[in-house]
């Protein structure tokens, strides 16, 4: 899944597909975006009984960022991430935004932290071993796209 390093973006450039029939496509994973998943990770592991010896014996620490070695570390902290949710089923609750936390279901007003104009849309909560909030856009709607990590204000104007 990996296909390149870009150094100056500070970028991991993923290959998703085999190209077969034109079904190649590219993604982006930002260095410090795997790094604060691994972090993440090792917390939800240590919450879930793995002992800190068992954690530097497979995701030995430091490792530098921009290398294959960062990489296959941030993928092997997501699937030991993924085997605890499959025998404990406790979510990793690392990605959620914690403004949010608590106002799943209602309407909320948010500045950005650009600092725009407010905006209001409901708050949703995806499924799945490490859920996310969603900005779903009103009751009718039946899905929406990830939250921000963080907003400049949040101020709940209806309760769900």
């Amino acid at each position: 899944m990996l296909h390149n390093i870009n150094l100056e973006s500070r970028l991991y450039v993923l290959r998703h597909g085999d190209g077969t029939r034109g079904k190649t496509c590219y993604s982006c994973l930002g260095f410090d975006y795997a790094e604060s998943q691994i972090a993440a990770a090792i917390t939800y592991l240590r919450g879930n009984g793995i002992s800190a010896q068992r954690i530097r014996d497979d995701l030995p620490s430091k490792v530098e960022a921009g290398t294959v070695e960062h990489y296959a570390q941030y993928e092997s902290a997501l699937q030991w991430v993924h085997n605890i949710f499959k025998h404990t089923r406790r979510p990793c609750l690392a990605n959620l935004t914690p403004q949010l936390v608590g106002a799943e279901g209602c309407r909320v007003e948010v500045i950005d932290s650009l600092g725009d104009r407010p905006r209001r849309f409901n708050v949703g909560k995806s499924t799945g071993w490490m859920p996310v909030h969603l900005e779903v856009h009103n009751r009718r709607s039946v899905g929406g796209v990830p939250a921000s990590r963080a907003y400049y204000s949040v101020s709940v104007v209806s309760a769900s």
